[in-house]
Formats: C-alpha cells, sequence, structure tokens
C-alpha cells in the first residue's frame, strides 16, 4: 500500500468511523430520537424543540451578544 492509498483510505475511515460513532451514541442514549431525527429533519432543525426547560442552561446560547 503506497502513502497515497493509505491517506485516501484514512480520509475515508475516519468519517464513517465518526458517523459510526455518532449514530451508536443516539441509539445508546434515546433510540426514539433517532426515528425523529430521520423521519422529520426539520423538527429536529427548529431550536425550540426541547422547550423552555433547556433555555436557561449556560454555555447552549447561539446569541452572539451573550459571548
Amino acid at each position: 500500500m503506497t502513502l497515497d492509498t493509505a491517506l485516501q483510505a484514512l480520509a475515508v475511515i475516519i468519517p464513517v468511523a465518526a458517523l459510526a460513532t455518532v449514530v451508536t451514541e443516539i441509539v445508546t442514549r434515546d433510540p426514539r430520537i433517532l426515528w425523529e431525527i430521520v423521519t422529520d429533519v426539520r423538527a429536529m432543525a427548529r431550536p425550540d424543540r426541547h422547550g423552555p426547560a433547556n433555555s436557561n442552561r449556560p454555555g447552549r446560547s447561539t446569541d452572539r451578544r451573550a459571548a
């Protein structure tokens, strides 16, 4: 295996492994949310998905003025 082929393989293996890690994390924490993500991407993208209970958590704000 040449260096070029090894780098190409790493360029594919690393993102695939990262994606597998994310999917595994989702499945182990709450398997029901995986189906929600797959079926309704727009609802997952809305910021009010978790409701007001999580809105006051520090470090979760996307408002640049708060920084």
